[in-house]
């Protein structure tokens, strides 16, 4: 593949660069993942999202299988209040800040699985055909370090 030319937007980098043809890229790579998996060696990036101003990673898939939910559930918002813990721990989120609108970002979210989601993304295929959608968690970029600390 040619040389790709990049223009920095707020647009996800996410399958469709990755595997992209052409050789402009419009996401927020900037060009670097661009046509990554369509190379001998591309190993898929991490997945990313943006939340109002910041940059998060993908952090973890609940896990399908267990009786209840709970027990799936669980461990996702455990390794969620670690992440912010840890942030607060170390002074870079006041978790008892004032609440939006003047809240910061918070450093791990967790949301569920769009049914889009679930369908085209290899990360949440043992989910499909599944009667409920899984639980997603999210670790703000410039915070990713702290995943070593609380794992």
């Amino acid at each position: 593949m040619a040389e790709a030319i990049g223009f920095m937007t707020d647009a996800t980098c996410g399958d469709a660069c990755w595997a992209a043809r052409e050789d402009i890229c419009r996401c927020s790579c900037s060009g670097e993942n661009h046509g990554i998996t369509r190379t001998a060696n591309g190993e898929r990036p991490t997945r990313t999202r943006r939340v109002k101003a910041h940059r998060y990673q993908l952090l973890a898939v609940e896990s399908p299988g267990g009786e209840y939910p709970m027990q799936t559930m669980r461990p996702i918002e455990d390794l969620q209040r670690s992440v912010n813990g840890a942030a607060h721990d170390a002074g870079l989120f006041d978790r008892y800040a004032s609440t939006w609108p003047h809240h910061p970002a918070w450093p791990a979210i967790v949301n569920t699985a769009s049914h889009s989601a679930v369908k085209g993304w290899p990360e949440l295929a043992a989910w499909r055909g599944a009667r409920r959608r899984p639980l997603v968690a999210w670790v703000r970029e410039d915070m990713a370090h702290l995943i070593e600390e609380v794992r």
